[in-house]
């Protein structure tokens, strides 16, 4: 063993996916958090193509829609909100009345603090740092919503730095 770490938060999607990496590294692990741990799970799906983005989002919200019972946020940069609320259609409660009948919600990343959601599925997260002057706190909050799973969607790897 090559020493003990302590995570806190390690009931949530992120804080589980790192809890993970750190035991198979060869750590031991103490999880500590709020909650009882359940099966978050986290894919990352690196697209090498931009245009492929579109697709890949409405699979993954697809996907992310039958797999849990609550909501699913899709978070995005806020100048690309309306965009990326086309590529999902109707899927979309519009929000407007918080009354929709969807379980599919499009947010800005500024939007979406103090929001939690089901699942995730995060688009273009290196967009999150750039428009924002928080930066990477922007993106921490926008990795933080999901309870139980998690996708980035990303076209570069700049925003694992």
């Amino acid at each position: 063993m090559r020493g003990r770490i302590l995570v806190i938060g390690a009931q949530g999607v992120l804080g589980s996916f790192i809890a993970r990496s750190l035991a198979d590294a060869g750590y031991g692990v103490l999880r500590a958090g709020r909650r009882q741990e359940s099966d978050s799970s986290f894919r990352l799906l690196d697209l090498d193509r931009p245009e492929t983005v579109a697709a890949a989002c409405r699979e993954a919200a697809d996907e992310l829609l039958e797999a849990v019972e609550g909501t699913v946020g899709v978070i995005t940069a806020m100048d690309r909100r309306a965009e990326v609320a086309g590529w999902l259609g109707d899927r979309v409660d519009s929000g407007e009345s918080g009354a929709g009948e969807s379980r599919l919600r499009v947010a800005g990343s500024l939007e979406a603090k103090g929001l939690e959601y089901d699942a995730v599925v995060l688009v273009a997260p290196s967009e999150l740092i750039s428009e924002s002057s928080t930066g990477r706190r922007a993106l921490y909050v926008a990795l933080t919503r999901a309870t139980q799973r998690l996708t980035v969607l990303s076209t570069d790897e700049s925003w694992r730095a």
